[in-house]
This record gives C-alpha cells, structure tokens and sequence, in this order.
C-alpha cells in the first residue's frame, strides 16, 4: 500500500518539506523500480495468501488492494481521502479472520472490529496528516485535517468514541477476559483524550508524534491479544 502511495504521490512529496527527500521524490529510486518492486511484492504477497490461507482469503483481499490503488488519487478528487484509506487498513480485519476460520461464514461477525479499526486509521491518519495541511493548501493536495481545519479535535473526539465502543461490542461478543478489557480497551480510553489533548495545530510536530504513538500503541495492544489469547487457551483445559 505505501509503495503504491509513493508512486503516485511522488511529485506531491517533491513540494512537502517533510516527504521531498523520500527515495522517489529525491530520486534515489527509479519509478520503473519501484513499479517492478511493486509488483513482485503483489504477486508474492497473492501467492502467499493463496498457498498458506486458501482462496477465500485472497478474494476477500481483493477490495483492499482496490482501495489501497485508489487512495492516492482520492487526494486530488475528494476533501476526505481519509475515508478511502480507513476502509483500506480496516479490511485486514475482515482478511484475519476468514484466515482464522478458514472460509468466509459468519463474517458479519467481525463487523464491529472492522470499524473499529478503520475509525482507528481515520483517527491516526487525521493527527498525521495535520501537519501537512498548510502545505497541502498550497499544492492543490486535498485532506481531512485540511478540510476540518479547527474542527479537528471535536472529530477526533467523536472518532474516540466510536473507537471504544466498537471494540466494546466486538470484545464482548469474542467474550474476553478482564485482561483485554482492562489492558488493551481501558488503557485505549485513556489514551485518546490525553492524545488529542496533544494535538497542537500550531505545532506542526505534534501530529507526527501522535501518529508513532499509535503505532507503538497497536504493537502493545498486538501483545494484549496474545496474552489474552494465551490466558484463554490456557483455561479452556479446565
């Protein structure tokens, strides 16, 4: 999906003070090379989905490469290509689980996780790209933190409670334990207010940093599902 993304936006980065000098706009990777790598990592990627997690699997993968492909030109068409990525990253919920089940029954199941976490990317992505938006104005490049302008923490705000609640109603309908209820949902609750409370416009830093703190946060949360998972594992013997 980035590689994808970088191509496209290539001479949008040329103009941003923050992405000019990545490998295709400084030019230290050739478009053709990045095409050709591009495809090779597809084909790899398809190959893999199909060999290791069966055909149901990589035709449910289709609508994510569809939406990764159309993403980068959302930019110059729509004010809120955020609503095009967010559906993008939230589809590898919907792909974990038909591998995890094995086909694609009871699907609708993993709705709530699904919105949950293209709320989550729409969230994250807004605080990312709000450092841009001024030099977005000036190239033409269209964005939701552009088009909030300082409407922006009220709809991080609403996201946050979609956020939760949703993975409120996906957590109790996996039936967790206290441990992911505690350690993965409470502490997301008390990250969101604290991050947004961050999130300075003036400071074009700040939503940069509030990005890596959500990546770092999706780690710590992939740690929380193991530990419930080995937690349930554990006591499903008794």
């Amino acid at each position: 999906m980035v590689l994808i993304s970088d191509i496209i936006d290539r001479h949008v980065d040329a103009g941003v003070e923050r992405t000019k000098y990545r490998p295709l706009p400084s030019g230290r990777i050739s478009v053709q090379g990045a095409l050709l790598s591009c495809a090779l990592l597809t084909a790899l990627a398809s190959v893999l989905t199909h060999y290791c997690l069966g055909w149901d699997t990589l035709l449910l993968s289709i609508p994510m490469y569809f939406l990764n492909a159309i993403y980068p030109y959302m930019k110059q068409l729509i004010p809120w290509p955020q609503l095009v990525l967010a559906p993008a990253v939230g589809w590898t919920s919907l792909i974990g689980w038909a591998a995890m089940a094995g086909n694609l029954n009871d699907l609708e199941k993993c709705i709530p996780l699904f919105l949950a976490t293209s709320c989550w990317t729409l969230y994250y992505d807004t605080c990312y790209g709000s450092q841009d938006a001024e030099e977005d104005k000036k190239i033409g490049v269209k964005s939701l933190p552009l088009w909030l302008g300082t409407s922006i923490h009220p709809f991080l705000a609403f996201l946050g409670i979609l956020i939760i609640g949703l993975l409120c109603l996906s957590a109790h309908a996996s039936n967790v334990s206290y441990i992911f209820w505690t350690f993965a949902i409470g502490v997301w609750a008390l990250l969101i207010p604290y991050q947004i409370a961050q999130l300075d416009l003036k400071d074009r830093t700040s939503g940069g940093k509030i990005f890596r703190q959500n990546i770092k946060f999706g780690k710590y949360v992939t740690l929380v599902a193991f530990v419930e998972l080995a937690y349930q594992s554990f006591f499903s013997k008794f």
